[in-house]
């Protein structure tokens, strides 16, 4: 972690432009590496979406409480 700290420091003194193209070339790498496919993803999302309203923040206080009465009998 400190040479990522290093770095940090040395680029501060960069003009904008410059640290903006090394930012984009670092982001642009990261894509290339991690192509991976999006259905995944897609199935990650159908498992947040719900037939029902969310709950209210009562509800949601209600079933906290309920598990912490659970998780210490």
């Amino acid at each position: 972690m400190l040479d990522v700290e290093a770095m940090l420091h040395r680029v501060q003194g960069w003009p904008g432009p410059v640290q903006l193209s090394l930012a984009t070339r670092i982001l642009e790498s990261l894509e290339a590496s991690a192509a991976r496919p999006a259905a995944p993803l897609k199935n990650l999302l159908g498992l947040l979406t719900r037939s029902a309203p969310a709950p209210s923040d009562e509800e949601c206080d209600n079933i906290l409480a309920e598990e912490r009465l659970r998780k210490y009998r």
